[in-house]
């Protein structure tokens, strides 16, 4: 009997534990920023005869950075954010010319209900990108398995 009794407690006392991490906030985020120049003959695009978008004499330094932040604070719920910045030194966008500095990817608040056998019904609201990736199961949409996700 003083043995199961111990074997309760370990087991409470790993359910404690558990329960306390998820209850602080976790970030996850990312920065990156990149030079680039080129020689190259004035782009087609532009009636030269180069193959590139970018001309002779052309330098930029494109910026990125993404953050995410992720809140369980319960077993039951769960609610994520996630952002983009980013930009280059001229101020023209990103480096593909789109134009947004910041934008909101995903934000949702999750909830999760448990049956018996193992069973649970999950509710998602927000704005998120369904879980359909097998690959890209880490936050940010990174992938653990591989380097790049080409």
């Amino acid at each position: 009997m003083h043995r199961t009794g111990g074997r309760t407690m370990a087991l409470m006392a790993l359910m404690t534990s558990a329960v306390v991490q998820a209850e602080t906030p976790q970030v996850f985020g990312f920065a990156r920023a990149s030079v680039s120049a080129s020689d190259a003959p004035t782009s087609w695009h532009e009636g030269g005869w180069g193959r590139y978008l970018a001309d002779e004499d052309d330098a930029s330094i494109d910026i990125e950075a993404q953050f995410a932040l992720l809140w369980e604070p319960s077993l039951a719920w769960r609610l994520f954010a996630q952002a983009l910045v980013r930009g280059d030194a001229a101020g023209r966008g990103d480096a593909a010319g789109r134009g947004e500095h910041a934008g909101l990817v995903e934000a949702y608040a999750e909830r999760t209900t448990f049956f018996g056998n193992d069973q649970r019904l999950r509710l998602r609201a927000g704005q998120f990108f369904l879980p359909t990736s097998r690959e890209a199961v880490d936050p940010l949409w990174q992938s653990r398995y591989t380097l790049g996700l080409s």
